[in-house]
Order: structure tokens, then C-alpha cells, then sequence
């Protein structure tokens, strides 16, 4: 568990912010399901999040390279 989470480099804002704690139920996840659809389904969401002003997945905590690390 310790490894999963050191591989994803999250800096202190990015615990804080609502990324850190996706991570933390992804991983639960991953370990109680093999048939899981879960972060497909969240990844849609952030894909489809409007480009307004003050609005950013990245004010999140979110970035696409750290998406696609904890697939």
C-alpha cells in the first residue's frame, strides 16, 4: 500500500484537495473488486467538467499524468 501511494508523487495540496482522498478509495477499491468501473466512470466526469473561469480539476488536486498513474 505504502508503494501505490509514493508512486503517485502527490504533493501536500494535492492531499489536501479531494484528489488525495480519490486515490486513497481507488486503491480500496482495487483491492475488494476485479470488476470495477469506478475511476473509468470518474475519469468521464472530469473529462466532461466545463472550462469555466476559477473552475479547474486542477484546483482539485487533479492533473492527467496522476490520473493515469493510479489506473
Amino acid at each position: 500500500m505504502q508503494q501505490y501511494f509514493s508512486n503517485l508523487s502527490l504533493d501536500d495540496k494535492a492531499k489536501e484537495r479531494i484528489f488525495g482522498r480519490v486515490a486513497i478509495l481507488w486503491f480500496l477499491v482495487s483491492q475488494t473488486s476485479t470488476n470495477y468501473h469506478w475511476l473509468d466512470k470518474f475519469e468521464d466526469l472530469l473529462n466532461d467538467f466545463p472550462n469555466l473561469p476559477n473552475t479547474k480539476v486542477e484546483l482539485m488536486g487533479f492533473n492527467r499524468e496522476i490520473l493515469e498513474k493510479i489506473k
